[in-house]
């Protein structure tokens, strides 16, 4: 099941560079999005909500690989889905994204201070 989330009022800061996803460890292959026939990427993200004392961390999956990205840097996410999972007794929920990328900074308003 696909869930959409509602990214309005969430604040996202990379943990870190997009990584490749590994398919096969043994092999190192990456794997690739069915779609759009591209390179998957995960991008780990703190989340901030609105209302939490503690933020998140969220692996997030995105075909291709976002660009600007680096830690500390603010993203934002377009189409953000949850998706549940079952695997051999294991369950859970993972996230994707059909884009990752760097949030627009406000411009500083006022004088600034010389």
């Amino acid at each position: 099941m696909r869930l959409p989330i509602r990214t309005d009022g969430l604040m996202f800061i990379a943990g870190g560079a997009p990584e490749p996803v590994v398919r096969d460890r043994s092999t190192g292959e990456v794997a690739i999005d069915r779609d759009t026939n591209k390179t998957m990427f995960t991008v780990h993200l703190t989340v901030f909500i609105p209302g939490d004392v503690r933020p998140q961390v969220w692996a997030v999956k995105v075909a291709g690989e976002p660009k600007g990205i680096s830690q500390g840097s603010p993203v934002q996410l377009a189409n953000l889905v949850a998706i549940d999972w079952e695997n051999n007794g294991r369950h859970g929920i993972s996230f994707r994204a059909e884009a990752i990328t760097p949030a627009a900074v406000p411009a500083p308003t006022g004088k600034q201070a010389a």
